[in-house]
Parts: C-alpha cells; structure tokens; sequence
C-alpha cells in the first residue's frame, strides 16, 4: 500500500499505426515534423559520408550537410507553432 499527498500521472499518446488519427488539416505539419526528426537522427551518423560510391550508378552525392541544421529547424518550427497555436500545455497538480 502506497500512502502520499501527491501524485503525478505521466500519460503518453500515440497516433494510430494508419496515421488515420492525425487530421486532415494537421497532415502537413505532422510530415514537416516528421521529415525534420528523421534528418536531425540520421545527420549525426552519416555526417561522415558526403559521397558514396556505387558499383551500379557510380558515385552518389548524399547533400547530408543539407541536414546540418535539422534539430534547430524543428526547434523553430515547435516554437512557432506554440506562438501560432498555443500550444503551451500546462501541467495539472491536484492537491
């Protein structure tokens, strides 16, 4: 048995596997964020690799510097929606 004054409940979402979840109307901001997190994960692996040689299409350039600045866009592009959308979710405590 667990006796306290508090309590704090953490809860996370997901969206449903078909992506079905996500509205219409938020699609293209969702994949803007989505894109943006895919090349700020991979950037720092494959920084390394500008170019890659192929034995089918010879040498590949992968612009990975193109990447570079991914986590500050999609920094930006969370600070700008929580300007343009309020988006400022406040924690609830109950005393």
């Amino acid at each position: 048995m667990i006796v306290s004054g508090n309590l704090i409940a953490t809860l996370g979402v997901s969206h449903d596997k078909s992506f079905m979840s996500i509205p219409e109307t938020a699609s293209e901001s969702f994949f803007k964020l989505a894109i943006l997190d895919v090349k700020a994960g991979l950037y720092p692996i494959y920084k390394a690799f500008e170019n890659v040689e192929s034995p089918i299409s010879g040498r590949v350039e992968l612009k990975i510097e193109d990447w570079a600045s991914a986590e500050k866009d999609r920094e930006e592009l969370i600070a700008k929606w929580d300007d343009d959308y309020l988006l400022d979710l406040v924690g609830y405590q109950y005393h």
